[in-house]
């Protein structure tokens, strides 16, 4: 038996790609931001952040 896959929907794409960047706009408010944007944290300190505000939806 093989495993199906279905391609998400354009609609889902969005909705997903939304929920991303409110999360990086929320981490960034928030000071979480690397060197480069002139901030201090480390990547891996933005991107825990990022999945924090996505598991907790507290956008």
């Amino acid at each position: 038996m093989t495993a199906r896959y279905s391609q998400p929907s354009r609609v889902q794409i969005n909705a997903a790609a939304g929920l991303l960047m409110r999360a990086v706009e929320k981490v960034c408010a928030d000071g979480i931001m690397t060197p480069d944007v002139g901030g201090t944290a480390t990547t891996q300190d933005v991107t825990d952040g990022v999945c924090e505000v996505i598991r907790g939806e507290n956008i």
